[in-house]
């Protein structure tokens, strides 16, 4: 059992305790139902920015996010509630062996969590795994003995109910709609709630939400381009913000400087009328302020230049980042690549191996040489950088010794003007000090902002090379699949695999949409699809039910209106994260947890996954929970359709 069956079985079981005794959902056991269930990474940052605090002495499930609106936050808080819950997880976490785990232990544990999965930007359910795998926990008795506890008042039934192991195979359900589209019948095996996966427990209906993946992963390359220009467009208006309190042209700062010169005019008048004052010490004044005034002048260029050139390296760093990912994938691409066997029969394909080796060793060596330029172009502008902040060290420095002179000078002057005049003075001083009290507000605003237009740049950036190199490994790769079984079709699923085909020829944008966003191959979705849903555009992929209307079938309570949303919702809440790339056995894996473990768990080879071949000898559940071993799956199943899909 994985920590994602675990929370549904565990938050499962209070949901449904609650509406056994109460006739009604508990609320906060919905809430909590949804949001664990949305669930799908936090970044390192957001994991280091919980409120530990609140976290660690929350009292119950609606306590974990009393006052918490953002909803990636929620989800967050209602994971790590449960997983620091766990007895063998706070022995790990309790660092100092006090035998409480405090708020900065429950942070430390958590950053050594992240990254378990090779990924250490980020903390996901395979990161979470990976540790519990590590203490040994077995989290299905974990889920047993919880569960008994929660449910020591609730019926025979409740508990029953919670306490199946796997939703075996549905039968196959026919819909006029979806028969019109071509290609058979709906369903085959009850969709997402067949498998082991977040979507077969009944959390996907604690809440009808529109839970529609958002964020990056969500999106296609294009989609990534044109984000990546608006964070562009809005780092340079971050920058030009920050640019703008340095040279004075930010209202806040220009006000504030309007009203200095209006009392600098005025002291120097009343200066110059001034008979106390000796005309050589005003001569002073006038020439020493002259100079303050130039040199802030030019610390105020030298801060919008370091400013610029700041971001001018931001920018680079990423372009270097992408590169050197580039590189890496590259290689990896040819580390992966199989040995030639030498044989006769091998001819062809040691050739192919050949050939994409000779490709990719090129593509390594203009990516190296790009990213030797790219480095070198990332030192000459840090040199540029050291050189602007050397300069602004000399000016600083010049401004103490001119500021100086000027204390003495006015000293000198004060001691010798009217009080008309020392008054004027004194109301010039306060001026220019609340100019750099303003500017400084300001700049401390402006510069934050900037700072996070620059990580949003980054990200996007990150994003976008992860995306590239996925295309481009596809790219190198021999032999994608190899497709090892004997095909045992019909005249009928041969008619039945051209019009698949050309369904998914014809929508193939749509399918890669939704490959993009979940590391699916666009070709496994596609069969999943016609499983699901005879390739019906208007229906739910994760059980065929019709999009625009909470579905009804597990899993039950969901609720989307667009095609795509909700099949990137399916397809990633089954973890599509078991799926290697280029291993027909593990796509074949998730296609069968996808739909359900009835057959696996009968010693039975799945019609889901091998109908139309030899692996499948017969036997299909032909009502809900009711095996007949003489009837026959007659569709094709989803290995034959990624074969045909794919040549």
């Amino acid at each position: 059992m994985n920590f994602s069956d675990y929370l549904i079985k565990r938050l499962s079981a209070l949901s449904i305790d609650a509406t056994d005794k109460t006739g009604k959902q508990s609320s906060a056991a919905a809430d909590a139902l949804y949001n664990v269930s949305i669930f799908q990474s936090a970044s390192s940052n957001d994991v280091q920015s919980v409120d530990y605090a609140s976290l660690l002495r929350a009292q119950d499930l609606a306590a974990v996010n009393e006052g918490v609106d953002a909803q990636q936050t929620r989800s967050l808080n209602s994971v790590l509630n449960e997983f620091l819950s766990l007895e063998q997880v706070q022995g790990a976490a309790d660092l100092d062996g006090d035998g409480v785990v405090s708020e900065a232990e429950a942070q430390q544990y958590l950053q050594t969590v992240i990254g378990r999965d090779g990924d250490a930007s980020s903390l996901t359910m395979a990161d979470i795994d990976a540790a519990i795998n590590e203490l040994g926990l077995n989290l299905a008795e974990v889920a047993e003995n919880s569960l008994n506890e929660v449910l020591a008042e609730g019926s025979d039934e409740v508990i029953a109910e919670i306490d199946k192991p796997e939703k075996e195979e549905k039968p196959e359900k026919t819909n006029a709609a979806n028969s019109a589209s071509g290609g058979g019948s709906v369903g085959g095996g009850g969709g997402v709630g067949g498998g082991s996966g977040v979507g077969g427990s009944s959390a996907s209906s604690a809440a009808s939400k529109t839970n529609a993946p958002t964020g990056l992963d969500a999106m296609s390359l294009e989609e990534l381009e044109a984000e990546k220009s608006e964070r562009e467009a809005t780092l340079q208006e971050k920058q030009d913000a920050v640019n703008a309190v340095h040279d004075g042209t930010n209202p806040e700062v220009a006000e504030a400087k309007k009203e200095m010169e209006k009392a600098q005019e005025d002291y120097e008048k009343k200066l110059e009328k001034d008979d106390k004052v000796p005309e050589e010490l005003k001569t002073k004044q006038k020439t020493n302020l002259s100079d303050i005034n130039k040199n802030q002048k030019e610390i105020d260029e030298n801060a919008v230049a370091i400013n610029n050139q700041e971001t001018k390296i931001s920018s680079q760093e990423n372009t270097v980042s992408s590169k050197e990912s580039e590189v890496a994938s590259l290689q990896n691409s040819l580390d992966s690549l199989p040995q030639p066997e030498g044989t006769e029969e091998s001819k062809e394909k040691d050739a192919e191996i050949a050939a994409k080796k000779q490709s990719i060793e090129a593509q390594i060596a203009t990516a190296k040489s790009e990213l030797e330029k790219e480095k070198q172009t990332l030192e000459d502008e840090k040199e540029e950088l050291t050189k602007l902040q050397n300069k602004k060290t000399e000016l600083e420095s010049k401004k103490q010794e001119l500021e100086a002179k000027q204390k003495e000078i006015e000293t000198e002057i004060n001691s010798k003007a009217s009080d008309e005049t020392k008054k004027a003075l004194s109301a010039y001083n306060e001026a220019k000090t609340n100019v750099e009290t303003v500017k400084s507000a300001q700049l401390s605003t402006a510069t934050a902002e900037l700072d996070s237009a620059k990580s949003a740049v980054q990200e996007i950036t990150k994003k976008i090379t992860e995306v590239k190199n996925k295309e481009t490994a596809k790219e190198n790769s021999v032999d994608k699949f190899d497709f090892n079984f004997t095909e045992a079709l019909t005249d009928a699923n041969k008619d039945e695999l051209a019009q698949i085909k050309k369904i998914f020829e014809e929508n193939k944008d749509k399918y890669e949409k939704v490959a993009e966003a979940t590391g699916v191959p666009a070709e496994l979705i596609c069969a999943i699809h016609y499983r699901e849903g005879s390739c019906n555009f208007s229906t739910y992929l994760h059980n065929g039910d019709p999009l625009g209307q909470t579905t009804t079938h597990v899993p039950a309570g969901l609720y989307f209106e667009d095609w795509t949303d909700a099949a990137i919702d399916a397809i990633k809440s089954q973890n599509p994260e078991i799926i290697k790339d280029g291993d027909f056995d593990s796509c074949m894996e998730y296609a069968e947890r996808y739909n359900g473990l009835g057959y696996r768990n009968k010693g039975l080879a799945s019609p889901y996954v091998w109908a139309g071949t030899t692996n499948y000898t017969g036997g299909m559940y032909v009502a809900d929970g009711q095996f007949d071993a003489n009837a026959r799956d007659k569709r094709v199943g989803v290995a034959v359709m990624m074969k045909y899909l794919m040549s």
